[in-house]
């Protein structure tokens, strides 16, 4: 039997993506995690309804845009975060960092951000892909795994 064979028996049908894409939904939001595409050609922003609630808009915010995003990072943060993100794209490397960004309400919130560029078949840049979830290090939380004062891991 063929190796993809098996794999092809248990691939989900079309008629599932329904509900796959709900359970992804539900898993990023339980997590805390959004999502986000920046087209780098026609410099188009797709952001989730987790990813609207981490910056603290609303899910119907249609408003995407590098252009917004800018506009939420924390004037402290705003130019090495940007050079992070510059670097990742000419250098082809990954991004991964954490960073403040400020809400609407003016509040400040911790983000950790984590992207890879895709590239086209000449090495251009075409998309860059993301996560973005909140900070362990927001209100003394620790990573899981970290040690905690009595020696034991978390």
């Amino acid at each position: 039997m063929p190796f993809s064979q098996p794999l092809l028996e248990h691939a989900p049908a079309e008629s599932d993506l329904p509900q796959t894409v709900a359970r992804l939904d539900f898993a990023m939001q339980a997590g805390g995690v959004g999502i986000w595409e920046w087209d780098v050609q026609t410099q188009s922003v797709a952001w989730n309804d987790s990813l609207r609630a981490l910056y603290g808009r609303p899910p119907e915010a249609t408003d995407a845009s590098c252009g917004k995003w800018a506009d939420a990072l924390h004037p402290e943060d705003c130019t090495w975060v940007h050079q992070a993100i510059n670097d990742a794209i000419s250098h082809n490397r990954p991004f991964s960092t954490e960073f403040r960004i400020l809400w609407p309400d003016g509040s400040t919130h911790h983000l950790r951000a984590r992207a890879s560029v895709q590239r086209d078949a000449n090495d251009q840049p075409i998309k860059v892909s993301a996560s973005t979830g909140t900070s362990p290090k927001v209100a003394g939380m620790k990573p899981r795994g970290s040690m905690n004062a009595g020696g034991s891991t978390a």
